[in-house]
């Protein structure tokens, strides 16, 4: 595990962030704890204590632990799944700290226009091409047959989430989501680096849309040092983080992947919150 945090070049990965090891402990922050000041409160070894293990498909499981490319891992989950996928393809030329998309409709053929390509790719918002039914009074399409959300009580607003798959100089960048609403990221494969920056914060000025990947600007180093929580999350462990600004990137040789960003209503929502989210996975 150090290998993979002095990988990434952070200046700090374990800064005001909150470790439970008890489900009711977890549960108790999603549902009342303060999401207004930029906190992340993580379960050691989430995915089994909620039960979670079978929720994704086991096509895609299998693939992501079988490659060391996103683009390859998700080809193949859609291959022997047959069913149509949708999402996001990005990619960063290099050296470059603001990533591109692969424009079009089709997953399966974006993933095969990117494939001749070495350099590193993002499969973001993967989910269903159409929403199908989930229970008797919802539509969703979400490609995990379980959440959180089943495990948590009513609240006014708790929304399901899509897929992440990414390796080696991926990631999100830094940006602010459509809704102000908190997260729980559910981390099935590899490492993660999480930083959330409050209320008030200028890293949108600065570093906003930036990948934080090694070797870091110096703009990026001072705006990890002014992040009110980081955390490392490990493989297994479901996190609530409380903000909506979000980045990341991944090492070497390895495939991370994070199904399922489900949302849970902010109790603040008209405040901005950033998030800075790096990836990282073992080598396989």
């Amino acid at each position: 595990m150090e290998g993979f945090v002095e990988e990434s070049g952070w200046p700090c990965v374990d800064k005001q962030a909150r470790r439970v090891e008890c489900v009711s402990e977890f549960m108790d922050f999603v549902c009342s704890g303060d999401h207004s000041k930029g906190h992340i409160c993580t379960l050691s070894d989430g995915i089994a204590k909620l039960k979670l293990d079978a929720s994704i498909p086991a096509t895609l499981l299998q693939a992501c632990r079988g490659k060391s490319s996103s683009v390859e891992a998700v080809l193949e989950a859609i291959q022997q799944e047959g069913g149509p996928w949708t999402g996001e393809l990005f990619w960063w030329p290099p050296g470059e700290s603001h990533r591109e998309e692969v424009c079009g409709d089709d997953l399966g053929d974006k993933l095969l226009r990117y494939r001749p390509f070495s350099e590193p790719c993002y499969v973001a918002e993967l989910r269903g091409a159409e929403r199908l039914p989930r229970g008797s009074h919802e539509l969703t399409d979400t490609l995990t047959s379980v959440d959180v959300k089943d495990s948590g009580p009513r609240l006014p607003f708790w929304d399901r989430g899509h897929g992440f798959v990414g390796a080696a100089g991926s990631g999100l960048g830094l940006h602010v989501d459509q809704a102000w609403w908190s997260n729980i990221a559910k981390n099935f494969l590899g490492y993660k680096l999480v930083a959330i920056w409050g209320p008030g914060s200028p890293v949108l000025d600065t570093c906003g849309g930036e990948l934080f990947r090694k070797p870091l600007s110096c703009g990026q180093l001072k705006s990890l040092e002014a992040a009110s929580s980081v955390a490392l999350l490990r493989p297994g462990d479901v996190a609530c983080l409380s903000g909506d600004v979000k980045f990341g990137q991944p090492p070497k040789l390895a495939t991370e992947v994070l199904p399922m960003r489900e949302a849970v209503q902010s109790t603040l929502p008209e405040l901005v919150r950033a998030v800075a989210r790096l990836l990282y996975s073992p080598v396989l």
